[in-house]
C-alpha cells in the first residue's frame, strides 16, 4: 500500500507544499526551449501527483483490480517479496548473499514481466509510467484544454488541441508580480460587492474582468478563432495553475460596452461554454465514467431563486432543504450536482476552502465530508 493511501489529508497537503511550485517550474522551462509536449507531460505529472495525495484519487493498481483481479493480486505479491528479498541481500555469509542476489534478480524478471502483461491490456498501456502527450491530448475530444502558467519569468498558456500540436499563447505585458495584485484586487473587490445592493454597480469587479478579458483571454480567443477555427458556442475547459486558480478566467469580459448600451463588447461566456479542471487526466477519468452510466441525474443545490433552462430538469435543493447532510445525500445520488451558494476561499491553504449552507455555523469542508466527491461548480 502507498503512502498515499493511509496518510491523512493534512499530512499529504504539508508534505506537498515544499515543492508545490516544482511542476510549473519545470514547465515553464520546457516551454521556454520551445518543447510544449514536455511542458504538458511534466506539469500534468507534477499536479497529478499532488493531486492524488490530496484527494486520495485511485492508484493504477486499485484501477486494475477492477478490471484485472488475479494479475493485479500477482503484482502486489510480487513487489512483496521483492522488497523483501532486497532486505536479505545485506549480510556477510558470501552463500546467503549470493542466494538472496539471484532471487532479487529472478523476483525482478517476474516482477517486470507482469508489469508488461500490464501494458498489453486496453488502457494500462502506460502502467508505472507517467502519461505522455498523446494520452493527455484525449482530454480534448470535447473541447480545447487551455492549461495556465505563471512563473517568475514567464506568463503564458498551452492550448491543447483536439488533435495536432499544441498551442503557446504568450501574455507578453503580465507578470507573476501582476498577476499576485489581480488575485488580491479580485479578493478585496469581491468583498466589497458582498455588501453592495444588487442595483448598485460593480465597477472595480468590471474593470478587472477587463484586465482579465485584455491580458489574458483575449490572446487565447484569436488563437481558438483564427488558428483552430473554434465555433462558437463550443465547449473550452480552463486549466489554470498557481495564482490563476483564483482569478474568474469564465467571467473575462471587456471594460467597453456594446453599441446599444446592452452589456460588454466582449464577454468570454458569449463566446465559449467555460468549464474547469485541475488536471487532464481528472477530465479524463471524468469522461471515461460518465460513459458507463446509464442515467445522468442532475441536482442544484442553491440558497436563491436561480432559474434553469427547462431541458435541464434537475432536483433542486433550496432554502431550508440547502443543508450540508442534504447535500451529502445528493451528492451520492447524482451525477452531476449545480452548487450555486457562498463558499470562502483559503488561497494559502486549499484544503481548507470550503463551502457554506444554510444551518447557522453549517460549513461542509473540502477536507472534510465533501472530498470523497467529485463536485463541478457551474
Amino acid at each position: 500500500m502507498t503512502r498515499s493511501l493511509v496518510i491523512s489529508r493534512r499530512e499529504a497537503a504539508t508534505a506537498v507544499r515544499g515543492a508545490q511550485s516544482l511542476p510549473v517550474d519545470v514547465a515553464s522551462c520546457a516551454i521556454r526551449r520551445n518543447n510544449l509536449r514536455q511542458a504538458i507531460e511534466l506539469i500534468e505529472q507534477g499536479r497529478g501527483q499532488q493531486w492524488s495525495l490530496v484527494s486520495r484519487l485511485r492508484t493504477p493498481l486499485e484501477d486494475l483490480e477492477s478490471t484485472n483481479p488475479q494479475l493485479a493480486h500477482k503484482f502486489s505479491e510480487l513487489s512483496k517479496r521483492l522488497s523483501e528479498a532486497h532486505g536479505s541481500s545485506v549480510g556477510t555469509d558470501r552463500a546467503v548473499v549470493d542466494w538472496a542476489e539471484t532471487q532479487y534478480r529472478k523476483r525482478t524478471e517476474q516482477w517486470g514481466a507482469v508489469i508488461a502483461e500490464f501494458r498489453n491490456i486496453e488502457g494500462f498501456s502506460r502502467f508505472l509510467l507517467p502519461p505522455s502527450y498523446k494520452d493527455l491530448q484525449k482530454a480534448a475530444c470535447q473541447g480545447p484544454v487551455i492549461i495556465l502558467i505563471v512563473r517568475q519569468y514567464l506568463c503564458s498558456a498551452i492550448i491543447v488541441p483536439t488533435s495536432g500540436e499544441p498551442y503557446d499563447v504568450r501574455f507578453p505585458r503580465l507578470t507573476l508580480a501582476d498577476l499576485k495584485k489581480l488575485k488580491g484586487d479580485f479578493a478585496q473587490a469581491t468583498k466589497q460587492a458582498a455588501g453592495m445592493r444588487p442595483q448598485e454597480p460593480r465597477k472595480d469587479l468590471g474593470e478587472l474582468l477587463g484586465i482579465v478579458w485584455d491580458e489574458i483571454m483575449l490572446p487565447i480567443v484569436n488563437v481558438l478563432e483564427h488558428d483552430l477555427k473554434l465555433p462558437r458556442r463550443s465547449r473550452i475547459w480552463l486549466c489554470p495553475t498557481a495564482d490563476f486558480t483564483s482569478i474568474p478566467l469564465h467571467a473575462a469580459s471587456s471594460i467597453r460596452f456594446k453599441e446599444d448600451g446592452f452589456g460588454p463588447e466582449h464577454c468570454l461566456e458569449d463566446l465559449y461554454i467555460c468549464s474547469y479542471t485541475p488536471t487532464l487526466s481528472a477530465l479524463i477519468r471524468a469522461q471515461q465514467a460518465m460513459k458507463t452510466r446509464v442515467d445522468h441525474s442532475f441536482v442544484a443545490i442553491r440558497q436563491d431563486n436561480q432559474l434553469f433552462p427547462a431541458t435541464a430538469k434537475p432536483t433542486t435543493l433550496s432554502g431550508d432543504e440547502a443543508t450540508r447532510a442534504g447535500a451529502l445525500e445528493a451528492l451520492q445520488q447524482n451525477t452531476w450536482v449545480h452548487l450555486a451558494c457562498h463558499g470562502l476561499h483559503e488561497g494559502g491553504a486549499g484544503t481548507q476552502s470550503c463551502y457554506v449552507f444554510r444551518e447557522e455555523g453549517g460549513v461542509a469542508r473540502a477536507e472534510d465530508d465533501f472530498h470523497p466527491y467529485r463536485c463541478v461548480v457551474i
